[in-house]
């Protein structure tokens, strides 16, 4: 379940955060969290990256971009929730024309995604990519804890996904996936996820790398509802270095 888009900031718990997607053809695997010990997640980047028609962090996008010495056209579409993204990749040939290389659907379901991709001039295949929820720490339960049970008890998660071999949207796709990966019903406040993946997309990047801040609490206008806000900040390598920058995901009991 993706999580809803909205454009206002809720600027106490802001301040709280910072203070404390079957057929026999396709060759299939499932996408892995990385170990941490992995440093870098690049390879050779790609060049003159131009967006052509739509706006970055749209639901149409089309653009251009060099790697490997050719010229490649991406025409891209995506539900108003980013469940599903349709993308379509061309590549220049020597009549100056562009003919299709591949096409790519990704749909997004829960914590995961897959991703199918078909086309002339590539092998059929089908892969997972699963947003895991990452290494914890620093947790206090809400059932155990002594302290007043409408005040926020905060938990800490460091996580990667894999986001190899895929388009600007779906890559947008995936990191609205992990800015609520765990409250889907939460909207996405405030976020830097288009540009995130615009730099992930050049950069080739295999993974990204995150960090997240989950502040919980029982709600004070219904003791079975459970309030939660997810800040997440990314990165390009394992060691936290090559910030990217972040989101902000919240669900209210309003």
């Amino acid at each position: 379940m993706v999580c809803n888009i909205r454009k206002f900031v809720s600027v106490f718990l802001v301040l709280a955060i910072f203070a404390t997607l079957s057929l026999p053809a396709f060759a299939s695997f499932e996408g892995t969290s990385l170990s941490t010990n992995v440093v870098d997640s690049t390879n050779d980047e790609r060049q003159n990256l131009t967006f052509l028609e739509g706006e970055l962090g749209g639901t149409h996008l089309v653009y251009t971009y060099e790697e490997g010495g050719r010229t490649y056209k991406v025409e891209e579409t995506a539900t108003p929730d980013f469940s599903e993204v349709n993308s379509k990749v061309f590549v220049l040939n020597e009549a100056n024309g562009y003919e299709l290389l591949k096409e790519i659907v990704s749909i997004s379901s829960g914590d995961e995604i897959e991703i199918t991709t078909t086309g002339p001039q590539v092998n059929a295949e089908r892969r997972t990519v699963t947003i895991p929820d990452g290494q914890m720490y620093s947790m206090e339960g809400l059932s155990s804890r002594s302290a007043n049970e409408w005040e926020w008890v905060t938990s800490y998660h460091d996580g990667n996904t894999y986001i190899g071999n895929v388009t600007v949207v779906v890559i947008i796709q995936i990191l609205n996936g992990i800015a609520c990966k765990f409250y889907p019903q939460a909207a996405i406040v405030s976020s830097a996820i288009a540009t995130m993946a615009s730099t992930l997309f050049s950069a080739r990047a295999e993974y990204v790398f995150y960090h997240k801040i989950i502040n919980e609490r029982h709600s004070d206008r219904n003791y079975l509802v459970i309030e939660a806000t997810e800040y997440t900040q990314y990165y390009q390598d394992a060691a936290h270095t090559q910030y990217l920058g972040d989101s902000y995901a919240e669900y209210l009991d309003e």
